[in-house]
């Protein structure tokens, strides 16, 4: 390993044999499962739908003694590990969750849940007449148990402005909070005996209403973070990281030893990622495959020297975050399931979330656009406000739910020069999930009286979704849709949401405007994955609204006279330079197996592969840049607006350039 390139590795549960021969040989490691196995990470009987179809959590998370042998199973291993100078980090567990996985359940009922759930509301509301006015008194009920989309199966038949989802939303955000606020304690426990090392968790979901993925929550309790790139949460958890230091890693992919591999982990090093965690179980008998390996890994080693530590630069767009959206988003997608809700798998979800789809759309159009972004959430919005000085554009996708509070800001952030973007059905629910009579951001975009929203009104007129998971439920959205957006009216090529209301609505108001453009662009991403023109389409309307707010690319990317498919460029700031790394980003949507097309109505997608040997590559700066450095091969490039430079597309190409806003924390990457 030391002679292959490789830092280090794993130890499993507490440090034996394995920690003394990463010791001896100088190799990092950190510790999995130091809080042990069976707790927070159920394991795999209890995925099964018998199980999750019980009223209890099998270990339940107030129960003490689960707590004192977490606590304790932390504070020995921990302990055990302090003898060791080639420690890295600590993780709690693997894939942990108050569900299984993001697997939906009716867990947890346990007397000590109830009592506490009971707790947190009257914490939260004040009375207990206060939580019967926001649930509706014929809700009582669920003080006593947690309610399922069981109970709520009749109001799929009403229009939006009749439900209230409100019992099952909060006990979602009380689950989550359960679980996390104990990852919190089993940190700082960590914390107590070894205050130098990060501790964390590995195998992070993507973010669901089930298993405790609020990334808003889990980022402000973990110091260490391997995370799935499940519906965009890569870019979700790099975007909270508020401490540059804390070290987030991707999940290996595909062969190590081949292009896919390679190639993601030059993507994890762009997008802020300081590692890959890759399973090995086949390494070890193939030598020479893993020496063949070493001077790529060595190379990647040496290009990340300048970005390790450095700060993600944006290009003035936020992209936000709302949490009690994706719960119910989830809701309506499960309209399409009826009572089998329960099977509907986080497998299914992670490729079929009508959430995840817009994050994907809306993310990949802004890199295909040469834009970079930060998520940002609900939590922050409401705490902080945000700046238009610093973001001009703050992008909703698919934000149905938003509180009197996030309303607040965002009229406060238009009057101040903001623009707004939302994509559709902004505001139809309160963050508890109880539906407005008006949606919230109606009197600012000045629509009168709004068209009743139901499964008849929105999409293909069939269901409260684009996609039909339970008829594509092995699928992804874009074929699982392939059947729906025909059928769709359509605003300048994009599928219109709610049928009866006009597109792209705008309205001023103070010295900002927001638009409301009651379209999808899930589609976006099946144009993306097959070539097709449409996709410049939807890109072109999208950037035209962007440039309208201000924001432009400041660079432009060639391949002979065109641009190169799927690539991005991401931009960091460090030390009075900037970074610029471009590199491949094909979808990869809900896999852990390497770059997926997701499929069109024809089968597999035609999107470019990540390997299409050297290219050059041409980079146009929309300024003249100073000092401009080929960082993967130390060649200067000088000064000048374009440059050309050989580009290995399984890999990074990196340049660096004097920063002329050097010194300042944050700023938007385009010229001032």
């Amino acid at each position: 390993m030391r002679q292959a390139g490789f830092n280090g590795g794993v130890c499993d549960h507490l440090p034996r044999d394995d920690a003394e021969v990463h010791e001896k040989h100088g190799l990092l490691w950190y510790l999995d499962h130091a809080a042990g196995r069976g707790d927070l990470h159920l394991g795999e009987k209890w995925n099964e739908q018998a199980y999750r179809s019980s009223l209890y959590r099998p270990r339940c998370l107030l129960d003490p003694d689960v707590r004192d042998r977490l606590t304790g199973r932390v504070s020995r291993s921990v302990q055990d590990c302090l003898k060791y100078k080639t420690r890295a980090a600590y993780s709690l567990d693997d894939e942990i969750s108050w569900s299984t996985y993001t697997n939906p359940c009716r867990w947890d009922n346990d007397p000590r849940t109830i009592q506490g759930f009971r707790a947190w509301l009257l914490a939260k509301y004040g009375s207990r007449g206060g939580i019967l006015r926001q649930w509706g008194h014929d809700n009582e009920r669920f003080l006593s148990r947690l309610a399922t989309p069981d109970d709520f199966q009749h109001l799929y038949r009403r229009p939006v402005t009749q439900w209230n989802l409100s019992p099952w939303c909060d006990a979602l955000t009380y689950m989550d909070s359960q679980l996390l606020n104990l990852v919190g304690e089993l940190v700082m426990q960590a914390n107590r005996i070894d205050p130098t090392t990060p501790c964390g968790i590995v195998g992070a979901q993507g973010p669901a209403p089930y298993g405790g993925y609020d990334y808003a929550k889990l980022m402000r309790k973990v110091q260490f973070l391997e995370v799935y790139n499940i519906g965009a949460a890569m870019e979700i958890a790099r975007s909270f990281n508020d401490r540059t230091d804390m070290p987030l890693v991707a999940s290996g992919t595909g062969d190590p030893t081949g292009a896919d591999g390679m190639w993601w982990n030059w993507y994890g090093l762009a997008h802020g990622y300081r590692g890959t965690i890759v399973f090995a179980d086949q390494w070890f008998g193939a030598e020479t495959d893993m020496l063949r390996l070493g001077p790529e890994i060595r190379k990647l080693e040496r290009a990340s020297r300048g970005i390790v530590g450095a700060q993600w630069i944006h290009d003035g767009v936020a992209v936000y975050y709302s949490h009690p959206s994706i719960q119910v988003g989830w809701f309506l997608d499960c309209h399409v399931h009826g009572r089998t809700w329960i099977k509907r798998l986080s497998s299914v979800n992670n490729r079929l979330s009508s959430s995840h789809a817009a994050f994907w759309a809306w993310t990949r159009l802004l890199e295909d656009a040469r834009i970079q972004y930060d998520f940002v959430s609900y939590a922050d919005l409401i705490v902080k406000g945000l700046d238009p000085a610093e973001y001009k554009v703050l992008i909703l996708p698919r934000v149905l739910a938003l509180s009197d509070d996030e309303v607040e800001q965002i009229d406060k952030y238009v009057s101040a020069g903001g623009v707004v973007l939302a994509d559709h059905m902004v505001g139809l629910f309160d963050h508890h999930g109880q539906g407005r009579r008006v949606p919230a951001l109606d009197e600012m975009l000045e629509i009168s009286k709004h068209p009743p929203v139901m499964a008849g009104n929105v999409f293909g007129g069939q269901f409260l979704s684009e996609f039909d998971a339970e008829r594509y439920w092995s699928g992804t959205f874009p074929r699982a849709a392939s059947e729906v957006w025909p059928r769709c009216l359509r605003a300048r090529g994009i599928p219109i949401a709610e049928r009866l209301l006009g597109p792209f609505i705008a309205a001023r108001r103070g010295s900002g405007w927001l638009m409301l453009m009651n379209v999808s662009l899930a589609e976006y991403c099946q144009h993306r994955m097959q070539q097709s023109p449409q996709a410049a389409e939807f890109r072109g309307t999208v950037v035209e609204l962007l440039s309208r707010a201000g924001v432009r690319p400041w660079l432009s990317l060639k391949i002979d006279s065109g641009e190169p498919p799927v690539t991005e460029a991401t931009y960091w700031r460090k030390g009075g330079r900037r970074y610029v790394c471009i590199v491949k980003n094909p979808f990869r949507l809900g896999t852990l197996d390497g770059p997926e097309g997701g499929g069109g109505p024809g089968g597999p997608s035609g999107q470019a592969p990540v390997n299409q040997g050297t290219l050059e590559l041409t980079v146009g700066f929309s300024g003249r840049q100073h000092a401009v450095k080929e960082e993967v091969t130390g060649k200067i490039l000088g000064d000048g607006d374009v440059f050309k430079l050989p580009w290995k597309t399984d890999e990074a190409a990196i340049i660096s350039t004097d920063d002329p806003d050097r010194g300042e924390e944050k700023s938007s990457a385009g010229p001032k």
